[in-house]
């Protein structure tokens, strides 16, 4: 999830490409269709769970991680930019019902008092993670797709780019 704010541009500049089209795309509108999925993720959380069910999150949190995995998955197999964009907008919903589903599970596990140093604990190797990984990262490049089409127009996965 940390990482989607670093890649969510290349993945679809890559989609664009493969598309052939050339013009720019809207970033602008792009990420406010982002927040807006984030928003009504938060929403939902609020509607389906009104009394901070500690019993139930656990069981959201699970089809939350199949769901935002799906969505990453076919953003990864499909090559069309506009599947690939509300593939992304489902996961910021995703993520939008994650972040109180986990507050919820936080403040029934960790006491008040130690709160913020546990917080603040677990903080810095998820920024060691993070900025690792970005760095690690080529700049610009090419994101190609696993999927391609065959002679008759079926879908086949290309071996050649998972085997190098």
């Amino acid at each position: 999830m940390y990482l989607f704010i670093f890649f969510w541009t290349a993945a679809l500049k890559s989609a664009r490409a493969q598309s052939g089209m050339t013009e720019s795309l809207p970033f602008g509108l792009i990420f406010s269709c982002f927040m807006c999925m984030m928003m009504l993720g938060s929403r939902l959380f609020t509607v389906y769970m009104p009394s901070q069910d500690s019993i139930a999150a656990p069981h959201m949190l699970l089809v939350l991680t199949a769901i935002a995995s799906s969505c990453l998955f076919l953003s990864i197999l499909s090559p069309d930019e506009r599947l690939t964009f509300w593939a992304f907008c489902l996961f910021e919903g995703c993520i939008g019902v994650y972040f109180p589903c986990m507050a919820v599970l936080k403040g029934k596990i960790v006491e008040d008092g130690v709160r913020g140093k546990v917080y603040g604990m677990l903080r810095l190797p998820l920024n060691v993670f993070v900025v690792v990984t970005h760095s690690l990262a080529e700049e610009g490049g090419y994101i190609p797709a696993l999927v391609r089409s065959d002679a008759d127009g079926s879908q086949v996965i290309d071996t050649e780019i998972m085997s190098s």
